[in-house]
């Protein structure tokens, strides 16, 4: 435990920071365009700002002892931000954060399905409705189509898109002309196109 404590808080609170951003951005069924820009934005900038601080670090190092004297060695401290800054990117990158939420959420969504099916909810007012909290989402609207496979839209994707969660009882892929990514038996990522 005091190896821990002599770890810089500055940088395990940046690097913690970045993660949730990255998990909290990355963890939808969809990611609007300006989400991803924002994320590229700020990790250019949270790496710049890393870089700099290593390269004055190294500097003030330089100067601080002789050429003829041997420097000790870097703390592995400064690998904390950029190792928690990959980490996030290869965590969202493979969709873990999407997996996981999805993952908690899902005994409250198929009973949101459920509810869809046997019309404890009128659709006509689900696509009007306040937003409605399942699980860990926001479902904004559903929709049941002809061969029982409910739709729920929980976030926006790329520019116009919306997307969010697909249910079918026949394991089936739904049929149409929007695009469906499997997560398991019954469930996929739905992405509406237009």
């Amino acid at each position: 435990m005091s190896n821990f404590n002599a770890l810089p808080k500055p940088a395990i609170l940046s690097g913690t920071l970045w993660f949730a951003f990255c998990a909290l951005m990355f963890s939808n069924a969809g990611t609007p365009a300006l989400y991803f820009a924002v994320v590229v934005y700020l990790g250019a900038a949270y790496l710049a700002i890393w870089l700099l601080r290593f390269c004055c670090f190294l500097l003030k190092r330089s100067r601080s002892r002789g050429l003829s004297e041997p420097h000790p060695p870097i703390s592995k401290s400064w690998a904390i931000e950029p190792t928690m800054f990959a980490l996030a990117i290869v965590i969202a990158g493979f969709g873990g954060f999407q997996q996981l939420r999805f993952s908690l959420s899902e005994a409250a969504l198929l009973a949101y399905a459920q509810d869809v099916r046997v019309g404890k909810l009128d659709l006509a007012f689900e696509f009007n409705h306040p937003n409605r909290f399942v699980g860990l989402y926001t479902i904004s609207s559903a929709d049941l189509l002809e061969d029982g496979t409910v739709r729920v839209v929980t976030s926006r994707h790329g520019l116009f898109d919306r997307a969010g969660f697909a249910h079918s009882q026949t394991l089936q892929t739904p049929k149409g002309k929007d695009a469906y990514r499997r997560i398991n038996a019954q469930w996929w990522y739905w992405f509406e196109s237009w």
